[in-house]
């Protein structure tokens, strides 16, 4: 079985330096942690990515241990997953959305 090729929007990268900066705010090892969480994720996307779809066409991964999920796409014929944030659960994903895509 061929593997999927992950591909993140830029503001991906920002989500996990705010999450990270806020939990190490919590605890000096938090942040290490949950970007090793993130990518054990990663790297089951990479072989199997058929997770629930949640909106519209937007499917979600919750990272293992913190309270996050990875919203993302699939295209079965480019076998590309597309990353488009790393989001709280704590917070509104509509929210989130109207926010960051203006």
């Amino acid at each position: 079985m061929k593997n999927y090729k992950i591909i993140a929007d830029p503001r991906v990268k920002l989500d996990l330096q705010d999450a990270m900066e806020f939990l190490k705010s919590k605890r000096k090892d938090l942040d290490s942690k949950f970007l090793s969480d993130y990518k054990k994720r990663l790297s089951i996307l990479k072989t199997s990515p058929f997770f629930e779809i949640r909106y519209d066409i937007i499917r979600c991964l919750p990272l293992e241990t913190f309270k996050y999920m990875i919203h993302f796409t699939v295209n079965e014929q480019t076998k590309i997953v597309h990353i488009y944030g790393v989001i709280s659960t704590y917070l509104n994903p509509e929210e989130y959305w109207l926010k960051h895509t203006k």
